[in-house]
């Protein structure tokens, strides 16, 4: 059974403002890791045919710094590299946490746990 969490009240970025609901992944008095999805609609070209439209899910994951109220956009497929230079002041524990853990970027799961130990950790 997955029990979802979804706050707002966030700092605006990009197209999304205060109102806007997101998942919240991680929770700590450090970093929030959040995930906000939304569709798209994607044209395809399809062979012998002409296009066609469907609709797209995007997860877009961004983590919130309470203390400074900030939020930062780690976008549709965050990477190891991509949180290090959003999150500098942590790259050498982001770095010690992927020797001893293998840290894959792809899986939210990783994703989660790299937050949840930075959070312990601070």
């Amino acid at each position: 059974k997955i029990i979802y969490q979804f706050r707002s009240g966030y700092p605006a970025i990009d197209k999304q403002d205060g109102a806007t609901l997101y998942a919240l992944l991680c929770d700590g008095k450090t970093f929030q890791l959040l995930n906000w999805e939304y569709k798209k609609i994607a044209e395809v070209q399809n062979y012998g045919g002409g296009l066609t439209r469907e609709f797209a899910l995007v997860k877009d994951y961004y983590v919130y710094l309470p203390g400074e109220n900030k939020l930062l956009e780690l976008g549709i497929r965050p990477t190891l590299e991509g949180i290090r230079k959003i999150l500098v002041n942590y790259a050498g524990q982001i770095a010690g946490y992927n020797s001893a853990h293998k840290f894959n970027a792809k899986k939210e799961e990783d994703l989660v746990q790299l937050f949840s130990y930075l959070n312990s950790a601070k």
